[in-house]
């Protein structure tokens, strides 16, 4: 499974929306957010409208908002800093647009890690969910969440993350 984020290639293989399911969740991580903001950018406008026709939910954890407003009060180099702002406006211009949507509850104050873990425990079965992250450590995890032998669930959940020509790519198991 994978698609690109690139204008010219994403209008000539414009058939239908990306491979996300009607009532999928696709839910993203700070760190593809921070490092790959001008793809989820891209995805949210030109992308998003279709698949929430779909009824497909875009979205984010509100630990990765609170991750976002550490690293833009605290990170220690300015990059780092402008960047997270960066993603940070994006979430929020796309949330007032009604095409991303932030979830939360008290527990998520915690890292996000954590909560996406949960998060996919607790939605599996009764949501198809994405999860685009970046992080190895996450990804492996998440994917290890398929194969409990204690619990089974209705959908299975897919990592993905962002290649460096923009192509969002379902991720192969490596754990």
């Amino acid at each position: 499974m994978a698609f690109t984020t690139n204008a010219s290639q994403w209008r000539n293989n414009r058939s239908s929306p990306p491979f996300f399911p009607s009532g999928a969740k696709v839910l993203w991580d700070a760190n593809s957010i921070i490092h790959h903001s001008s793809n989820v950018e891209y995805f949210l406008s030109n992308i998003a409208p279709e698949l929430k026709k779909k009824g497909v939910e875009i979205g984010t954890s509100a630990s990765v908002m609170n991750e976002l407003d550490k690293l833009i009060k605290l990170a220690p180099d300015p990059e780092t800093r402008n960047a997270a702002r960066k993603a940070w406006n994006i979430v929020i211009t796309y949330q007032k647009a009604g095409l991303f949507q932030i979830y939360g509850d008290k527990d998520d104050e915690t890292h996000a890690d954590l909560v996406w873990l949960s998060v996919a425990l607790k939605y599996r079965n009764h949501h198809p969910l994405f999860i685009v992250t970046q992080d190895n450590d996450l990804a492996d995890d998440l994917e290890l969440l398929n194969h409990l032998k204690s619990t089974h669930a209705k959908y299975k959940i897919t990592v993905l993350r962002f290649t460096k020509d923009g192509t969002l790519k379902a991720r192969k198991h490596h754990a």
